[in-house]
């Protein structure tokens, strides 16, 4: 068992200040809270320690944060945190690769990435800002990289080939990978344990 600390970084995205890393801004976050009836949450719902410790200081913010929700692959660890994308040997928590974001759309303290969906060979990532993408597990390459311009706070499901993904304005999408290492990942968490390991 590691005790030290692995991938160990500042966390500014889980600030007061900002959404919990969801992808979406604080009015509209507030309008889903109204839809569902919570535009003024009950105080049992202890939104005001949810804000004080991860960013979330509304329902819908709360029901969407993942926050850097680790997978495990062929003696691998991969994680969002932030701006990066990490790969971690679990047998010593020593960095494989790691990946950072640039955009103009993001800022240095957001949280841009989903917890990543494991194929066999590939990861399959989807960003706050409305990116899918996939990059080897091994070696970090980004195989696929597409922008949709709808924001993602969940991370995809992956079968038969294809990436599905629940948008945070409500629609659902569906890429056509052509690569069969796109299954296996059906649920939250790759399967009803809410784990998948090789």
């Amino acid at each position: 068992m590691h005790r030290d600390l692995h991938a160990e970084m500042e966390a500014d995205y889980l600030s007061e200040k900002k959404s919990g890393g969801v992808g979406l801004d604080k009015d509209t976050l507030q309008n889903l809270d109204a839809t569902v009836g919570f535009s003024q949450a009950p105080s049992s719902a202890k939104l005001h320690m949810a804000k004080e410790h991860i960013g979330t200081g509304n329902v819908s913010s709360a029901w969407a944060y993942q926050g850097s929700r680790a997978s495990y692959s062929k003696g691998r660890i991969h994680n969002a945190q932030g701006l990066h994308l990490n790969c971690l040997k679990a047998s010593d928590g020593t960095h494989s690769w790691r990946a950072r974001s640039k955009s103009s759309r993001i800022g240095g303290d957001d949280q841009v990435f989903c917890p990543p969906s494991v194929g066999q060979e590939n990861l399959y990532v989807c960003s706050t800002i409305g990116h899918l993408l996939s990059l080897d597990q091994e070696s970090g390459e980004v195989g696929f990289l597409y922008g949709t311009n709808h924001p993602i706070a969940f991370q995809a499901a992956l079968a038969k080939g294809a990436m599905y993904v629940g948008t945070s304005n409500g629609m659902l999408l569906s890429l056509e990978t052509g690569n069969d290492d796109a299954d296996g990942w059906y649920m939250w968490g790759g399967n009803a344990q809410h784990n998948k390991s090789e």
